[in-house]
């Protein structure tokens, strides 16, 4: 009798676990997030956890953190599936989920740096002086990329230090007169720290946040992906402290 019952068990198991990983691909290789330390894991590193958890496709993480250009050079080489929080981009030809979420970078300022405020043009005089601190890496839209490659619209261009702590103190001790960031930053402060740094309205860009999968990955994964984000987009949850996505 227990013979029988252990049988059963097991093939009523197996059959569970093929279910399950139906309409999965074979592997689903990516990275961690980790957030500015370096040490821990991030908030967007459990959404995508629980998220493929979900889908009933666990992911398979690499256990080590190499910069973003190197995750990419991966994905395109097909030796990972996926990457999450990635924007669309003219240098990128992954196929893309919907995006799932949205946030917005801006140039911010010292709260005592008023005279940046008189920058109402991109490359006008007053843009044309100031000591910009840019992301290495990351696509923030075609103006940033010019910029990267051209410093005639800047005083000077200094690379993003790791952490925003050490790019503020840049501001604070005059080294660097804008910050170019994600708001995301911004609205983590308390208050009273926000206030010392001001958003100039001259450039805006809305980053639109996708998962970006290599060409081994089935489009009908894809379309199964993007049916989980526009219902949790439907339902309003949001992915940490991130907006909404307005369209895409």
């Amino acid at each position: 009798m227990f013979k029988k019952y252990s049988f059963w068990f097991l093939a009523v198991s197996f059959s569970t676990s093929v279910l399950a990983s139906e309409g999965c691909p074979t592997q689903l290789r990516t990275y961690h997030f980790y957030d500015r330390s370096g040490q821990a894991l991030s908030c967007m590193d459990q959404w995508q956890a629980e998220f493929f958890n979900e889908l009933g496709c666990p992911l398979q993480f690499l256990n080590y953190n190499p910069k973003i250009t190197q995750r990419e050079s991966m994905l395109q080489r097909q030796n990972i599936e996926l990457l999450a929080g990635l924007s669309l981009s003219p240098q990128r030809s992954y196929k893309f989920s919907v995006a799932f979420a949205e946030h917005q970078f801006q140039f911010y300022r010292l709260k005592s740096a008023v005279r940046w405020q008189n920058i109402k043009d991109w490359c006008d005089e007053t843009m044309k002086q100031a000591t910009m601190i840019i992301p290495e890496q990351g696509y923030v839209g075609e103006d940033i990329e010019a910029l990267r490659n051209n410093t005639a619209c800047s005083k000077m261009i200094l690379s993003s230090p790791p952490g925003h702590a050490l790019a503020l103190e840049m501001l604070e001790k005059n080294r660097a007169d804008l910050l170019l960031s994600s708001d995301l930053w911004h609205r983590r402060m308390p208050a009273a720290k926000a206030d010392n740094y001001i958003a100039l309205p001259f450039f805006k860009w809305r980053d639109q946040i996708r998962i970006a999968f290599s060409a081994a990955v089935p489009d009908e994964f894809i379309h199964k992906v993007n049916t989980q984000i526009q219902k949790h987009r439907a339902e309003g949850k949001k992915v940490c402290d991130m907006d909404l996505p307005s369209n895409g």
